[in-house]
């Protein structure tokens, strides 16, 4: 496609100076368009990176149109376009342009003044900014658009950060090559761009590996019988046992996620076929128990208490009511006492949301519950 003089400028200009981000242009399919979302001179879906061609030449000036280009390749490399979730779209593109602005104004390019680069957040990635942003955050360019497989042959978002990460280090390497130190970069953007296990994928592993296949006296495997002349028991997938799953309600639990975290437990329960499920709400005390039983397994969590968040009066419950449970898995954000004993002595899976935090003698996992 032919680009606008303007933005031909601007892309030779890049190319003259910076090899990194010219050779990550090499992965994008570049675009004018004059129908962007908002005001915004530019914006990407991970697969294109479009501009504005009106704006982007009479509202920018050459080292400013420099800068989206790189401003746009960093939502790219920093997997802005993937990792949304179910986050709030506005919010989460604040807190992109935040942290990609404060990685341009780093790397040396001409962030214009009046775009979101708080000193506050520097060295973050967007998704502890997005927690950490106040109600009033502020406004984007509305820039990041939500990566859709459609217009990618149908790969999946997993497929598309691996093929981003790497083009990513093709990209190091090309400058490395021409003699650009991108130590420090690379340390950067290698740390956002870590690819951790969604935490449903995790418990889905989890959980399967406790479903495991036993031995049935009751019933005799006939053919080896019949052919080899030897009894033995047939082995047979038994049903799991009970799965106590507990939901801390202390406030760091939004009703959308509890939405989406209910959709994929449910998801799962239909693989492993417990012999019943329990849900327990917690704060500083129990405040709600429900219990499912299959073929169906459809799970629906709801908000219960909101107080303080207290751990031993769940294991306590379970000790008198749910002694018997197979496995128990806990999502909370562990902002509560973490110094105590389980009363139980039952498999445990800690989903937490704050890194850093670990309890005793647990399995835990970092669990982004914003991840849909």
């Amino acid at each position: 496609m032919k680009h606008t003089p303007e933005f031909t400028k601007a892309l030779s200009s890049l190319t003259c100076t910076n090899v990194f981000f010219t050779a990550l242009l090499y992965n994008l399919k570049i675009e004018a368009r004059d129908d962007l979302p908002g005001e915004g001179c530019g914006a990407t879906d991970g697969v294109h990176l479009y501009y504005h061609p009106d704006r982007f030449a009479k509202t920018l000036n050459r080292a400013q149109q420099v800068w989206l280009i790189v401003h746009e390749l960093l939502h790219v490399i920093l997997f802005h376009t993937t990792r949304r979730g179910i986050r709030n779209p506005e919010r989460w593109n604040v807190a992109c342009d935040h942290a990609v602005n404060l990685l341009c104004k780093d790397y040396g390019f001409n962030v214009p003044k009046d775009r979101l680069q708080d000193a506050q957040y520097k060295g973050m990635t967007a998704e502890k900014i997005y927690d950490l942003l106040p109600e009033d955050c502020g406004r984007s360019d509305s820039d990041v658009m939500d990566y859709d497989p459609s217009q990618n042959e149908g790969k999946s978002k997993g497929d598309v950060e691996r093929e981003i990460a790497i083009g990513t280090e093709q990209a190091a390497q090309a400058a490395k090559a021409a003699g650009m130190d991108t130590a420090g970069m690379k340390r950067v953007i290698g740390e956002a761009q870590v690819q951790r296990e969604p935490w449903y994928q995790h418990l889905r592993r989890f959980l399967t590996s406790m479903h495991s296949r036993q031995y049935n006296w009751s019933r005799i495997d006939t053919r080896r019988a019949v052919l080899h002349g030897v009894v033995a028991p047939q082995q047979k997938a038994e049903s799991m046992g009970k799965v106590v799953f507990w939901v801390d309600c202390s406030g760091s639990v939004t009703e959308k996620q509890l939405s989406a975290m209910g959709a994929h437990i449910s998801d799962i329960l239909k693989d492993v076929t417990p012999s019943e499920v329990v849900i327990g709400y917690f704060d500083s005390k129990v405040c709600h128990v429900d219990t499912f039983t299959g073929p169906d397994y459809h799970v629906t969590l709801e908000p219960h208490g909101g107080g303080g968040t207290r751990f031993e009066p769940m294991f306590d419950y379970m000790q008198g009511y749910h002694a018997d449970a197979q496995v128990a898995v806990v999502f909370t954000d562990m902002y509560a006492n973490v110094d105590f004993e389980p009363a139980i002595d039952v498999p445990t899976l800690w989903v937490s949301q704050t890194e850093g935090i670990e309890p005793p003698c647990v399995t835990l996992i970092y669990g982004d519950l914003n991840e849909g």
